[in-house]
């Protein structure tokens, strides 16, 4: 992970960021697994997970929703993300891309 440029709150936004993408992306994982036990899917058509609690339709589609709404929210903190890089880039011009492409 690259230094964030300057200190307080540029500095405390950056490891926010970086560990609010790694804690969703963990959550959307686990959620995801448990999504494909309460479904009874297989793992790649050679193992077939027992379903949790078949029949159960609404449970399904209650891990779907907080499934969809953990991949909704990554998208918006990559968004977030890029637009940080951007306003160092062309705002702040502390030359994070340059040091990105060096890296570091």
């Amino acid at each position: 992970m690259l230094a964030a440029a300057g200190q307080g709150w540029l500095a405390w936004a950056a490891r926010a960021v970086h560990f609010g993408l790694l804690g969703l992306v963990a959550a959307a994982v686990m959620v995801g697994v448990a999504l494909a036990w309460a479904r009874g899917d297989s793992l790649f058509n050679l193992v077939r997970i027992p379903a949790l609690d078949p029949g159960n339709r609404a449970l399904v589609d209650q891990i779907q929703e907080i499934h969809e709404a953990i991949g909704w929210a990554i998208l918006v903190v990559i968004g977030l993300h890029a637009a940080a890089a951007l306003y160092h880039q062309y705002g702040l011009r502390d030359g994070l891309i340059e040091r990105m492409k060096l890296g570091g």
